[in-house]
């Protein structure tokens, strides 16, 4: 047990003899290591996200931001301040400049914050640009459904609010629009009236309006329905009479609610020929048909007939 006392004893004094001398060595060891490591020099490889600001009632045809690939040359101490932020840099276009096509190069002097102690090489360093004015145009907008509504209903009406809107852009974006789609409005078995408020899809353009107000009238589904043997009846024969050649009845083919068309028979259905003015002779006339409310002409067949005119004996 004594051995053991006297062993740590022994550590124990050269541990704590000349402390001061021996923190100060550790100090300097440290200071060295830091002014080595502030000297030392790298490259690394990296890359730089770029935007192209052009003058005001200009734009840039394509991307107007891109990212480059660069080596940077530096000490460590440098980099690892330039790597803790992502690298941004700005390329101003000159205020005079003309709608043209130009090469401009990218260096230090765009990159945000850039320490010349740095050294900068950019790899692909010319950008090709080609610059236009910007140009407006009013178009309409088109509400885009998704979807269809529930089985027996269908959309019988879409209002939306504004009807349209002034876009701003460059002729070739805007040469190739002819209308503005909503951003997806989804329909997927609706019953009733919907409204709602969508955002217009984003295209990169500038609007006057960034949202919409959107009215969907759902109605109940359509069907058609045909019917035959319509009588055509001949109607003002004050002074005349008339006699029909071909045809004698038509068939016709009606639009509307099933259960509307359930109740309705042949003789809700009156087809006529007005012979008002018509002189004497053969004439080829259009037939006229009424309908009951709630329902919606499709088809006549035929949609013509040839009558014979004379005075009355």
């Amino acid at each position: 047990m004594t051995h053991i006392k006297k062993i740590f004893a022994f550590i124990f004094d050269s541990l704590t003899k000349n402390l001061t001398y021996k923190v100060l060595a550790l100090l300097l060891a440290a200071l060295v290591w830091a002014l080595i490591q502030g000297r030392e020099i790298i490259e690394i490889n990296s890359k730089v996200q770029v935007k192209i600001i052009v003058p005001e009632g200009y734009g840039v045809e394509g991307q107007d931001s891109l990212v480059k690939d660069v080596t940077i040359r530096g000490s460590r101490a440098l980099l690892a301040n330039l790597l803790a932020r992502d690298i941004h840099a700005s390329i101003h276009l000159n205020k005079k400049i003309q709608a043209s096509s130009l090469r401009v190069r990218l260096d230090s002097r765009h990159i945000h914050k850039w320490d010349k102690r740095l050294k900068l090489t950019v790899h692909e360093p010319y950008i090709a640009l080609k610059i236009a004015p910007i140009a407006t145009k009013t178009l309409p907008i088109e509400a885009f459904l998704q979807g269809v509504p529930s089985e027996h209903y269908i959309i019988e009406k879409i209002e939306v609010v504004p009807a349209t809107v002034t876009v701003s852009g460059l002729d070739s974006q805007l040469a190739k629009l002819e209308r503005i789609a909503t951003q997806p409005i989804v329909i997927e078995g609706l019953e009733r009236n919907k409204s709602m408020t969508v955002d217009l899809a984003n295209n990169g353009l500038t609007y006057s309006v960034e949202r919409v107000q959107v009215n969907l009238l759902i109605g109940s589904k359509k069907v058609n329905r045909e019917y035959h043997k319509i009588p055509i009846k001949i109607i003002n024969a004050t002074t005349k009479i008339a006699s029909l050649i071909n045809p004698q009845a038509i068939s016709i083919t009606v639009q509307g609610n099933a259960e509307v068309l359930n109740f309705i028979a042949n003789d809700a259905f009156e087809a006529s020929i007005n012979i008002k003015g018509l002189e004497v002779g053969k004439h080829e006339q259009k037939i006229q048909v009424k309908i009951p409310e709630d329902t919606v002409l499709i088809k006549t067949i035929p949609e013509y007939a040839l009558i014979e005119v004379d005075t009355m004996n």
